[in-house]
């Protein structure tokens, strides 16, 4: 009979599975007794107190998932006929969503989702949102830097120009957001070696007076010399404006980017000029900050740089080690999951080539890795990582369920308070209870049989025709029976139709969602979108994926 052995490491990395599977089923069985009391409170709410709800926990690292509560129940409030007030809160929330999803999860398709609704609710009421085109030019700019893509580079830039532009109307005036983004604007211009683009800006920015964040105005008076000194190539003189960067920067999570940023631009001037070992010094201060704050995505850009610097120093075990972070913490960012609805974004081709990077740096991972401890330690990191990627995507599908229940919940609760407003609508109505009755079932079996509803141009009145009676009455006895008006009705029959399609991978499986949205009547995407969003709790995108993973 053989022993078995006392260590091993198949068994080791299953109990450690296994100890980490019965702490996040224990505090989800916890969350999951909290969450509808939260909820249940919280959707009583004024619209304003929840966006400021939402942006109080948006800003902690923390608790992500309490913003997108209170922020998606004020999305799902949306309605064309509310008032401009009121959609501009709903656009602040679109807006804040995207960020959480941006920076806490790292989740790019999902926070792009969220940035293009609150663009259409901004375009709807002539609204200037900086903070919108900003936090695009932040996901244009992360790919870009991930994919090495020069167009999507300078899409990113022209974000980052629009965001500046608009921070200084008039009717905005924000300093934030302008130093925000000509800082970023300034980055994207050293990337694509566009020294001059920013000549414009730079005569506006000089001029600014900004009393409340000095430190992040003269920090960019430092970074545009900086810039013009590179286009010099005097490297040496660059140096010392890096030092007075750093000497602005307190060390919180407000000003951690900003430091990072000039830590890692201080450290590729270093490195040109060939001092390595003062840049490694320099990178390994910031990676230090990076895990003092949870900026992930800034650590991806460390870990590479120190492989490279390791590599030219000819010390190839320690430049093994790092671009064995690199690789672990770039798939983490650039899973595929989180990037399957990437393809509806005007760049497209990104995926492709982000797909190719992935799976380039997966072969020289394998080429690259060539002792057995090294090994191990990938084949860890990889268990891991796709151990959390699956209660990752399990928790997600919860989630949608959730956000579904919820929504329906808010419907109910809408219809409610619009019952007494019916009555006392129609209550001179001669319409008796058995009429309303037969003209409804009517109203459905045309609704269930009739294709002509799929035809955009399907109205009230053509309904009425087909029923044989007046639109008064029909119009009526929709309101009263199904609780809702003729667009939200014709939209669920509408929107039930899209998922059938959805699933139906036989007959439209080569169909976009744009597509299938035309196809059942809809005549614009944002339109879709949103009825999408209010009958089932989910996006398109949101439905796809949650189908996909039940048959998986």
């Amino acid at each position: 009979m053989n022993a078995t052995p006392i260590f091993s490491p198949r068994r080791w990395t299953a109990s450690l599975l296994l100890i980490v599977l019965c702490v996040l089923t224990s505090s989800q069985k916890a969350a999951a007794g909290k969450q509808p009391k939260v909820f249940s409170i919280w959707k009583k709410l004024p619209t304003e107190q929840l966006v400021k709800i939402g942006h109080r926990f948006a800003n902690n690292p923390e608790q992500p998932d309490s913003a997108l509560l209170a922020l998606t129940i004020v999305t799902n409030r949306y309605d064309k006929s509310m008032s401009r007030e009121d959609k501009i809160l709903v656009q602040q929330a679109q807006r804040m969503k995207g960020f959480v999803y941006l920076f806490r999860y790292y989740d790019y398709a999902k926070a792009y989702d969220c940035l293009l609704h609150a663009q259409d609710v901004a375009e709807e009421i002539d609204f200037i949102s900086p903070a919108t085109a900003l936090n695009l030019g932040h996901i244009f700019s992360t790919i870009g830097d991930q994919t090495g893509d020069h167009t999507v580079k300078k899409k990113a830039l022209d974000y980052m120009r629009q965001a500046f532009k608009e921070s200084l109307n008039t009717q905005v005036q924000n300093h934030n957001i302008a130093n925000t983004a000509f800082g970023n604007a300034i980055s994207l211009a050293w990337s694509l070696e566009e020294y001059d683009a920013l000549r414009e800006e730079w005569k506006i920015f000089k001029q600014l007076k900004n009393n409340d964040a000095h430190e992040f105005t003269q920090f960019n008076l430092y970074y545009y010399q900086i810039l013009m000194l590179l286009k010099a190539k005097r490297y040496q003189e660059a140096l010392p404006l890096f030092d007075k960067q750093l000497g602005l920067m307190p060390d919180d999570d407000s000003h951690a980017r900003y430091t990072l940023l000039t830590i890692y631009n201080k450290s590729r001037v270093l490195a040109l000029i060939g001092r390595y070992n003062e840049a490694i010094e320099l990178l390994l201060r910031g990676e230090r900050i990076c895990q003092k704050y949870g900026t992930k995505d800034a650590s991806v850009e460390f870990y590479r740089s120190l492989a490279e610097y390791q590599q030219r120093l000819g010390k190839k075990n320690l430049a093994l080690q790092y671009q064995s972070h690199y690789f672990a913490l770039k798939d983490t960012l650039l899973n595929l999951q989180q990037f399957a609805n990437i393809k509806e974004m005007s760049f497209a081709g990104s995926l492709r080539r982000v797909n190719e990077q992935m799976e380039q740096g997966r072969r020289e991972r394998q080429v690259m890795t060539t002792t057995i401890i090294v090994l191990l330690i990938i084949a860890l990191v990889i268990s891991l990582s796709l151990y959390i990627l699956y209660r990752k995507n399990r928790q997600l599908r919860a989630s949608y369920s959730n956000l579904y229940q919820k929504n329906q919940e808010v419907l109910r609760l809408e219809e409610e308070y619009k019952k007494p407003q019916l009555e006392e609508k129609y209550k001179q109505s001669r319409l008796g209870e058995p009429d309303k009755q037969a003209l409804y079932d009517k109203i459905q079996q045309i609704l269930a049989n009739s294709k002509e509803i799929f035809d955009s141009d399907f109205s009230l009145q053509r309904l009425a025709d087909l029923t044989e009676t007046s639109y008064k009455k029909v119009s009526q006895v929709i309101n009263e029976k199904a609780g809702c008006n003729f667009n939200n009705l014709i939209n669920e029959y509408r929107i039930k139709e899209a998922c059938r399609r959805m699933n139906d991978t036989e007959q439209y499986g080569k169909y976009t969602i744009e597509a299938i949205s035309t196809s059942v009547g809809f005549k614009s995407r944002s339109t879709f979108l949103l009825q999408f969003k209010r009958v089932t709790g989910l996006t398109p995108s949101e439905y796809q994926r949650a189908q996909k993973s039940g048959k998986s």
